[in-house]
């Protein structure tokens, strides 16, 4: 009798616990349901009316969910922000390794004409393709003038030997330096910096080899895509110091021997601009990597304390990157070292930016990036392949590495060559006719052979190269992610990501019955 009694009372345990596992489990799945929904809605206001990919839309409707708690609009917004944005804002152009996240809607080019398709339009050569926005801080108007001037020429040398459909827009200062910046202008060798120049805006375009990289903007407007990603308002940025002792063209004299040519620095300036610039950099000691990209996370919880995280989401190329090779071995930096650096996967967030470098050095991958940094250092090493198979040496010679390595010809090899122009630093007392002179007459002027090679493989048109490369657009969320199996198949490739995981603050069993959801 007590046995049995015993018995029954573990078969009504049982029982009371495959009701509690049976509640809980119609809870969770409740529960998913109404996010399922939440991100359907959400889709939904994304794609309504003419403005298509609208997530700001969709985020605030996310948001005023009553249905949902704090955790589940965080995760749901956090997914549409990890997904809608492949657009870089670059504020300085002396720091173009600090970027900032934008959202960036995709819109309709008003110009429907492809490029690559369409019958070849009448090029005005004549006809300056830079829009300068001018900017000077000095009281001599005539100084300022003769840089606004300057600008204006470099504008229309590279106009004369690139075919750009186009217009480029160029944020152009030209200030006192360490009167806007007088914490950096403690630091002695940036009181002699003459300028910077680079992209404004970088948008993510997927290559032909399936890898995305990072394009300048006035590059992805040449290729006049029939959707494209919002640009932003100036397609580069550049930054001059008026306290050098400048010499320009029409000064009517010899240049001095202290003398800086600015037409040499604002041209050379410009060609980083338009994506001369490799994201290859030694933020981590003696280490080499790619760019690093994350997410940086403002999560709310339920009890309304605000967690600010940041997540690892890879490293990213330039579309410069793309044809770098070690020239011992002809072998591409995209083929061998980024791959394997890939690799490095963190599963965790981390409270600031920079534990990511901390975390990476403490992995196998960093003795990779070691490899690299060696090699960088040594002359001759590294080339830039061009679209005719010419090998083109870039600058490794510098040791230790430093922003100019790898965003320059190497000094030794071309000084005294058409192609002086992409080499590191300037030579005070030599102006651009100077060096004409010497190299000997070419018909591209300061744009030598092989810098034109290398626009030319990066995707700008020429009179002889006039159908270049063309990479393809990167539509953040396609909305049929929405409405077919499509977005089941993205939801399962992110429930397969360790950062994703993160990023949803989710687990993996949610993710999956949240898709038996999403596909009714």
């Amino acid at each position: 009798m007590e046995l049995y009694q015993e018995t029954n009372q573990n078969n009504n345990g049982d029982n009371n616990q495959n009701q509690i596992e049976e509640n809980f489990t119609y809870e969770e799945r409740n529960r998913t349901l109404i996010v399922a929904l939440a991100v359907r809605e959400a889709c939904d206001v994304a794609s309504y009316g003419n403005k298509q990919h609208d997530w700001e839309a969709a985020r605030r409707v996310i948001s005023h969910n009553k249905l949902l708690t704090c955790s589940e609009k965080s995760m749901i917004i956090n997914l549409l922000k990890c997904n809608q944005s492949i657009c870089y804002e670059h504020p300085d152009p002396f720091n173009y390794f600090h970027v900032e996240r934008i959202p960036c809607s995709y819109t309709n080019n008003s110009s429907q004409q492809d490029p690559q398709t369409s019958q070849k339009a009448p090029i005005n050569y004549d006809e300056n393709m830079f829009n300068i926005t001018f900017h000077c801080d000095n009281k001599d108007l005539v100084l300022c003038d003769k840089a606004k001037k300057t600008f204006e020429i470099a504008g229309q040398i590279i106009s004369e030997t690139l075919i750009l459909n186009t217009k480029i827009n160029v944020n152009a200062t030209f200030i006192d330096l360490c009167e806007t910046d007088k914490e950096r202008c403690k630091n002695t060798p940036f009181r002699r910096i003459m300028g910077a120049a680079g992209p404004a805006r970088s948008i993510i375009l997927r290559d032909d080899d399936g890898v995305d990289r990072l394009y300048p903007q006035s590059l992805v407007k040449q290729f006049r895509f029939k959707q494209h990603p919002e640009y932003g308002e100036f397609d580069i940025r550049a930054r001059f110091n008026s306290k050098i002792d400048y010499w320009f063209i029409e000064d009517n004299s010899t240049i001095g021997k202290n003398q800086i040519d600015f037409l040499y620095v604002v041209l050379h300036e410009f060609i980083h601009g338009l994506g001369f610039l490799s994201a290859w950099n030694d933020k981590i000691h003696k280490a080499l990597t790619p760019k690093i990209l994350s997410n940086n996370l403002i999560i709310k919880n339920d009890n309304n304390s605000i967690e600010n995280l940041y997540i690892f989401n890879g490293f990213i190329e330039k579309v410069f990157d793309k044809y770098i090779y070690f020239k011992s071995t002809n072998e591409r930096l995209s083929d061998v070292i980024t791959p394997q650096l890939q690799k490095f996967s963190p599963k965790k967030t981390f409270s600031i930016y920079e534990e990511i470098y901390k975390y990476f050095k403490e992995s196998s991958e960093y003795y990779v990036a070691q490899y690299l940094y060696k090699l960088a250092c040594k002359p001759s090493t590294l080339i830039f392949k061009s679209h005719d198979k010419k090998n083109i040496t870039l600058e490794t010679s510098l040791n230790p590495f430093s922003r100019s390595s790898l965003n320059h010809l190497q000094f030794s090899t071309y000084t005294r060559t058409k192609d002086f122009l992409m080499r590191p630093g300037v030579v005070a007392g030599r102006s651009i006719q100077y060096q004409l002179d010497k190299s000997g007459d070419y018909s591209g002027g300061p744009i030598g052979p092989q810098l034109k090679l290398i626009l030319e493989t990066l995707g700008y048109a020429t009179i002889d190269h006039p159908l270049p490369y063309k990479p393809s657009p990167i539509y953040s969320i396609n909305i049929n992610w929405c409405n077919s199996e499509d977005f089941t198949k993205t939801m399962k490739c992110i429930a397969n990501t360790n950062q994703a995981r993160l990023l949803l603050q989710i687990e993996e069993s949610l993710i999956e019955s949240l898709l038996t959801f999403i596909i009714i």
